[in-house]
């Protein structure tokens, strides 16, 4: 036994059929214990998708997520995944997601936390979705 949810790890979000053991690696199991979710943002044509992964408030109306980059919507394939990073998905202003470049590009709100001043940041990034990489503005 892996100790791994008995519960079945495949969702469907927006028609994309996500592997959440694949995207969590491993912490599936904060996924129930805190109450964390999902949200996906299809680009233009759905050539990819911006999926953010383990949604939780770090303040007041504030939430981040990691972030992960699927290609494929009949069969998706994991091109990105921001490991420890997290970005901003709620408490900026404007979308937590926004395709340019006719969907080869997403701009993201990369979430920066300073300890020792006690304060919360933003760097704004471009995930290269043909790239699979992510790129500073």
């Amino acid at each position: 036994m892996d100790g791994s949810p008995s519960r079945p790890c495949q969702v469907s979000l927006c028609g994309w059929q996500v592997d959440l053991r694949a995207i969590y690696r491993g912490l599936l199991r904060r996924r129930e214990e805190f109450g964390l979710g999902e949200r996906l943002y299809e680009s233009p044509g759905a050539a990819c998708a911006v999926l953010f992964f383990g949604i939780g408030e770090v303040g007041l109306n504030k939430q981040v997520a990691g972030v992960v980059l699927l290609r494929g919507k009949e069969a998706p394939r994991l091109a990105y995944h921001s490991g420890r990073m997290r970005f901003w998905y709620e408490g900026q202003v404007g979308e937590p997601v926004v395709f340019v470049d006719e969907g080869r590009r997403a701009r993201l709100h990369e979430f920066v936390q300073r300890f020792w001043r006690r304060e919360l940041g933003i760097r704004d990034r471009i995930l290269d979705c043909e790239g699979g990489r992510l790129l500073p503005i």
